[in-house]
């Protein structure tokens, strides 16, 4: 089976010279997705929908593995991303 995988990095501490970021694997849920946010410090909502983190609100990717050979970018729509995934897990 083919894998995505992405560096998913809170751009605020990047920019502040701290590298904090998780290696998150596609597809991913929205709440997985809610849950790495959470452990990044990024901003996030928690499933009563409350928000979280509101002074780190942007992330950004860092770095993709996949055996696709395909580049997604630092700032990729999560969605496609995961559509993506989908369809070469079908494959």
């Amino acid at each position: 089976m083919a894998k995505i995988e992405g560096f998913i990095t809170n751009l605020g501490k990047y920019n502040e010279g701290e590298l904090i970021g998780k290696w998150i694997e596609f597809p991913i849920s929205d709440d997985e997705l809610q849950n790495v946010l959470k452990e990044i410090g990024c901003y996030y909502v928690d499933d009563d929908g409350v928000k979280h983190n509101v002074e780190y609100e942007e992330y950004f990717f860092s770095d993709w593995n996949n055996d696709v050979a395909f580049d997604f970018g630092e700032y990729p729509d999560l969605e496609e991303v995961n559509k993506f995934a989908e369809r070469v897990e079908a494959l």
